[in-house]
């Protein structure tokens, strides 16, 4: 079934693994059908170049422009986040150390800055263009985040309750047969794409996940994705000492 081609960044939708082709990703690792789900803000290995300045991984982007008012703390930040290679250790040192000093407007723009840094991310790239573009046209991409507690685990991803059933039923299953904790963590990673994408309704925003899919569109059809510039450029974002105009987006 082909997937909704109106994609709304803000609305909350209820995706039915019976009846959408649905691709889930959680970890790095994630294999469906030969290809390799690595499309997290945290995956490593992919650098790439936004406005001019390289970062190791889009979480860390991201979190530049959370701190994007021009001081010269604010700026000092950026750095860190430039040189910082592990995305879950940039939320965690960088952005959560800060998080008082943060843009004040941040929840009007961030979703919107979040779709320029991953289509620069996809423009700059080819590796994780290539990674993108492998996954079919057809495909309803989800950040799969049921077992998240943060707050935004259900605006950029998604939670099932069938699988979170399944998951805590089947742990108990598993625990009588193997050893420890680590071979039943491994056995349910084996299981679980193939059980949540049959089964259950993925429940959230499923911002990244669309972010993902408008990136994957703007390739196939040569054009860019539709980023609000109008918003960010409103924002006064300075990015490195430079205020952005966006201007002039990226192209593949």
């Amino acid at each position: 079934m082909e997937r909704n081609k109106n994609i709304n960044l803000n609305s909350w939708e209820e995706y039915d693994a019976s009846q959408l082709d649905c691709w889930p990703f959680r970890r790095s690792t994630d294999v469906i059908n030969g290809c390799v789900l690595s499309l997290g803000n945290m995956v490593g290995g992919f650098p790439f170049i936004i406005e001019g300045q390289s970062f190791f991984n889009s979480e860390a982007a991201y979190i530049a422009g959370m701190f994007s008012q021009g001081t010269d703390l604010h700026n000092q930040i950026q750095e860190l986040c430039k040189v910082n290679n592990n995305g879950f250790m940039a939320k965690k040192t960088i952005r959560n150390t800060y998080a008082d000093i943060k843009r004040s407007d941040w929840a009007e723009m961030n979703v919107q800055w979040m779709l320029y840094v991953v289509w620069c991310k996809v423009v700059t790239n080819a590796d994780f263009r290539k990674t993108l573009m492998a996954i079919p046209s057809t495909v309803t991409i989800i950040e799969e985040s049921t077992f998240q507690s943060g707050s935004t685990a259900q605006i950029w991803g998604t939670k099932n309750d069938e699988l979170r059933r399944y998951t805590y039923a089947r742990k108990k299953e598993l625990a009588v047969t193997l050893p420890n904790r680590a071979s039943i963590e491994r056995q349910l990673d084996n299981e679980r794409l193939s059980i949540c994408r049959k089964q259950g309704v993925f429940k959230g925003v499923n911002a990244m996940g669309k972010i993902l899919m408008l990136c994957q569109e703007a390739v196939l059809n040569h054009t860019i994705p539709p980023i609000d510039v109008e918003l960010l450029r409103s924002k006064g974002i300075m990015f490195f000492g430079k205020k952005l105009t966006f201007d002039v987006i990226p192209k593949v």
